[in-house]
């Protein structure tokens, strides 16, 4: 899902994605063809990150470009849990995004400068329910895309052992919330058994102008100590 949640991979533990994710609109297509998201447990509270994709964009009368698409590092900290998943967990999740190589930038493929995103996760479950929410700050070191706000929450539930399903929105808006992308969004989690878990999800923009019309993800998630 967009929306990120306080849980932390665990003391020694790694959690690597290896995804495909896509995001459509009527000015160009934009896929992460892989996405790989790495992610490592600090203790029980602390997870590190990094992730970077291989982009192909796609935009009517030029075609499709591809390369290395912006790096995106970051640090967890969960610094509020009661230690029961009944009750709340609350995080902070600071991350910087930037430019992986001049050329993508040179060629197109991403936007100039740098970011930085400075959100809150907040979750509590309810039996097989659960909820968690997201509101946060981008911050534009430098370009010419403005900084923006973000926010959303997920409701989820444990069908079985294995499957867990959810539904998401989730919004981007401007500095004086006069421009906003809202999407509507469905995944689920698979346990396939062993360290590997499938992740789907698929999306609509249902409000804002600055909002895809579709998105979608597909990945395969490994744990492991």
């Amino acid at each position: 899902m967009v929306t990120d949640d306080p849980g932390t991979p665990g003391d020694g533990h790694w959690e690597i994605n290896l995804a495909w994710m896509a995001e459509h609109s009527a000015d160009e297509t934009l896929q992460d063809v892989p996405l790989l998201d790495m992610n490592y447990g600090l203790g029980e509270r602390v997870q590190l990150k990094y992730e970077v994709p291989w982009l192909a964009v796609s935009e009517p009368g030029i075609g499709t470009r591809t390369g290395l698409g912006d790096s995106l590092a970051g640090v967890k900290w969960r610094f509020y849990d009661a230690g029961d998943p009944q009750r709340w967990q609350i995080s902070t999740y600071p991350q910087f995004e930037f430019n992986s190589v001049s050329r993508s930038y040179q060629r197109g493929i991403v936007d100039a400068g740098a970011r930085w995103l400075l959100p809150l996760e907040f979750q509590k479950s309810f039996g097989t329910w659960s909820l968690n929410y997201e509101v946060g700050r981008t911050l534009r070191t430098h370009g010419t895309l403005e900084d923006q706000w973000f926010g959303g929450a997920v409701v989820g539930r444990e069908l079985t052992s294995r499957l867990e399903v959810m539904a998401e929105i989730q919004g981007d808006f401007g500095r004086t919330f006069d421009r906003n992308g809202i999407i509507l969004n469905s995944g689920m989690r698979y346990k396939l058994g062993g360290p590997l878990t499938l992740l789907a999800a698929a999306g609509a923009g249902v409000g804002g102008a600055d909002r895809p019309a579709w998105i979608g993800y597909l990945g395969l998630q490994f744990s492991a100590e």
